[in-house]
């Protein structure tokens, strides 16, 4: 990734090193995912985008897109935000494909000749999330089971977190889900259950419980309604989440932050793993 703006000291210690970061996997890059690519473009290194649809025009309302963009596929008009943000050759592998295809141990333990550190989930809807979250869950679990729980002995580390932001009009919830407390989940099932099967299985339910995958979303269908605000919001608390998890601080497993609807009291609240703690 080259940049034809002169080095800031803006944002230096947000993220470690570009050189130290590693690929990144972003599936769906709608508003929140657009929102996120120009809010990263001078923080990592090299981006993977999925998604099988086209730029629209409530796209351009919501995301970093513009009315040049309208019609093109959302993973060609990805490049040409990192370039309007002054990224010189953007380092962008395009699949316009159902990420479904390829999540799962593909993403887990790379393809193409790349290892990935982290996966960034911002599809506009449960389902796909589900089906991402079944694939990666498992492909974990059978990694773990294939080197018999010691992941050093592995050639290239497996991926290491997903981020997933869920975004309504007056919400964003970034849920952070972290390779290591899954598979120590797993751990502790295996000897509850006589085959390796059934404990995956019962990982796939934990998993779908503790992470919120059976509901509909954020008191509304997921992705029917949105702000620029929201999808602005749920961008920056991506960034600022892998920086956490990179400089290894403890990360909640959800964040919300949140406005108030009009029959509400004035102001935003802000919460932590579901806790919330007003803000004025």
């Amino acid at each position: 990734m080259s940049s034809v703006l002169p080095q800031s000291m803006r944002q230096e210690g947000l993220l470690p090193p570009p050189e130290e970061l590693g690929p990144t996997v972003l599936v769906g890059a709608g508003a929140v995912g657009s929102c996120f690519l120009r809010a990263a473009a001078h923080l990592l290194p090299n981006f993977t985008v999925f998604d099988s649809d086209t730029v629209k025009l409530e796209n351009v309302e919501t995301g970093m897109f513009s009315l040049a963009d309208y019609g093109k596929t959302k993973v060609m008009a990805a490049s040409w935000i990192l370039m309007r943000s002054g990224v010189r050759y953007p380092q962008v592998n395009a699949y316009g494909a159902n990420a479904g295809e390829r999540t799962g141990r593909d993403v887990v333990c790379g393809f193409d000749g790349r290892a990935f550190r982290r996966l960034i989930i911002c599809t506009d809807n449960m389902q796909s999330r589900r089906d991402i979250y079944r694939g990666v869950v498992r492909a974990w679990a059978s990694v773990w089971q294939d080197c018999e729980g010691d992941l050093d002995n592995l050639y290239s580390e497996p991926l290491r977190y997903v981020i997933d932001a869920r975004v309504g009009l007056r919400q964003a919830q970034v849920y952070v889900v972290q390779r290591d407390e899954i598979l120590d989940q797993f751990a502790r099932l295996i000897p509850k259950y006589r085959t390796a099967g059934a404990a995956k299985a019962a990982l796939q339910r934990w998993v779908r419980r503790e992470f919120s995958l059976d509901g509909e979303g954020i008191n509304e269908p997921c992705g029917a309604s949105m702000s620029p605000a929201t999808a602005m919001i749920a961008a920056g608390m991506i960034v600022h989440t892998i920086g956490e998890l990179e400089y290894g601080y403890d990360v909640p497993r959800l964040r919300i932050v949140g406005f108030q609807s009009e029959s509400q009291a004035e102001g935003f609240y802000v919460s932590r793993a579901g806790d919330a703690a007003r803000v004025a």
